[in-house]
């Protein structure tokens, strides 16, 4: 532990430092007789009320010790760091005043770097929790219904232990499936398009668009092509005669765990698996829709 040492005058309100074994640069060193008023200034405006007070407290008497965390602003190089300092009383005069105090000062960077960065795995881990939980909560009682059977498998699988759970959704949903009665159309411009892709992430975003148009689409007809945007990106798009979205919706869709409709089975992650898989493989997407009359979802991937 590499630490400054130094001793406070109350009587001469001077702070004097006798020796400096502080690791890092530019550690403030205060000028000889300094008072401690003075010292205060390159403590950071944040730190300067409650270090004022722990060391009147020490310096009046009404505590024995003295323990600060603060920020320290060195002017001249423009470095900031934090620094620990203890004190504790030496000496007093003969109405029990405290006269003489002894303290230490060290640097704290590393630890709070450290501090910092358990904090932000801890709150990473937490919404990594929160997302499960809200997770599970949607599938918990959506996987009961027929076509969430089809939406919702490919998510949950994943998610068991065990064999034994795995049997039961599977038996969960073969007992709870059902097929759409839409008819689903394919129009494409060319027979055969060649694109240098992500197979893995092509096939699930047109799984996804074609699954949502099913979700929402109770009669009429789901239609899905693509053609040439221009020389370099191709335009998939999956078109249905659903209930459509209103506009102040159209955009907060492709976010997690949104469901603009409980009652229409799915866990709210479809699209936003889109969005990224999109987002990935420097594409764009969007939607247009109307109430009542349907919902056209579009992407725009790069051919290579």
């Amino acid at each position: 532990m590499k630490i400054a040492v130094w001793r406070y005058d109350a009587e001469s309100h001077s702070l004097l430092f006798e020796k400096d074994y502080r690791d890092g640069r530019n550690n403030y060193v205060p000028a000889i007789n300094e008072k401690f008023q003075e010292t205060l200034s390159v403590i950071a405006p944040a730190d300067v009320d409650h270090v004022n007070r722990a060391f009147e407290d020490i310096c009046e008497g009404r505590t024995d010790f003295y323990h600060q965390e603060y920020q320290v602003l060195d002017k001249a190089s423009g470095i900031n760091y934090w620094e620990e300092s203890y004190a504790t009383i030496v000496d007093r005069d003969s109405e029990g005043k405290p006269t003489k105090i002894v303290g230490t000062s060290q640097r704290i960077d590393e630890r709070k770097e450290l501090m910092a960065s358990l904090v932000a795995a801890r709150n990473k881990a937490e919404e990594s929790d929160r997302l499960k939980t809200a997770f599970l909560a949607n599938m918990g009682h959506e996987i009961r219904t027929p076509l969430n059977a089809i939406v919702g498998f490919a998510d949950l699988l994943p998610v068991v232990q065990t064999e034994e759970e795995r049997s039961q959704l599977i038996t969960e949903i073969q007992n709870n499936n059902q097929n759409t009665n839409v008819p689903i159309t394919l129009q494409c411009a060319m027979d055969k398009l060649m694109i240098e892709s992500d197979r893995d992430k092509l096939y699930e975003i047109v799984d996804n668009l074609i699954q949502n148009a099913v979700k929402f689409t109770t009669e009429g007809s789901i239609r899905t092509g693509y053609d040439l945007l221009d020389d370099n990106h191709v335009h998939i798009w999956v078109s249905d005669t659903g209930k459509g979205i209103a506009v102040a919706d159209q955009q907060r869709i492709f976010e997690r765990f949104i469901k603009l409709d409980e009652y229409i089975p799915g866990t709210g992650l479809g699209l936003s698996v889109v969005k990224s898989h999109v987002q990935s493989l420097d594409g764009k997407m969007g939607v247009e829709s109307e109430i009542g009359k349907g919902s056209t979802f579009w992407v725009d991937l790069p051919l290579a």
